[in-house]
């Protein structure tokens, strides 16, 4: 291994983190605050075949509008008398008007049967594209997290040997990683109507 010829050299132990309890067994791993370039090419090698959830979202929720849904809204009507103008009497009336696709696409990925009952297909569509993401990335992000100790470890490795709470905990150790241990920010900025192609 060649060495780099730094002015201030980083630290020269990392430090270790437990990840688990006594009822999964425990493992101490370097926690470096980021992925490693190793890591991220792993869980680039092993995403690039899962789909992206904001795309897929978007292509459904973009098929969905193509069909033009509706919802009723309902509005006050008012019926005004012809010749002083005056508003003699008030009325709440149904208007069918036209789903916006940044509605559509927010009812999606709520799973809102209400907004989008006649589309449960695609509902249910965009559910599966979520559950396969929830069953690998877990498991892409702890082999990562594996390999930092045990540098040949693979896949299926980590689908035959490990229990699901590690994998669980190997995980959020990972995201943590990725994240540099800092609170991801709950404000993040919703899509506009720009950024889904409206």
């Amino acid at each position: 291994m060649r060495k780099l010829p730094f002015v201030i050299a980083p630290k020269a132990e990392a430090i270790k983190e437990t990840v688990g309890n006594e009822e999964i067994g425990t493992l101490e791993l370097p926690r470096i605050n980021d992925l490693s370039p190793s890591d991220r090419l792993f869980i680039r090698e092993h995403s690039k075949n899962l789909p992206n959830l904001q795309r897929e979202a978007v292509k459904i929720a973009k098929s969905i509008k193509a069909q033009r849904p509706t919802r009723q809204v309902p509005q006050v009507a008012e019926e005004t008398d012809e010749e002083s103008g005056v508003v003699v009497a008030q009325s709440l009336v149904e208007t069918t008007v036209e789903l916006g696709l940044h509605e559509i696409y927010s009812a999606l990925i709520a799973s809102d049967t209400e907004t989008l009952g006649e589309f449960l297909g695609e509902i249910l569509d965009y559910q599966d594209v979520l559950e396969r993401l929830i069953d690998e990335r877990p498991l892409i992000m702890a082999t990562a997290m594996l390999r930092r100790i045990e540098p040949n470890w693979t896949l299926e490795d980590t689908t035959t040997s490990v229990s699901s709470k590690l994998v669980s905990e190997l995980n959020q150790f990972g995201l943590k990683e990725e994240n540099g241990w800092k609170t991801p920010d709950a404000s993040a900025e919703p899509l506009t109507d720009e950024q889904l192609g409206e």
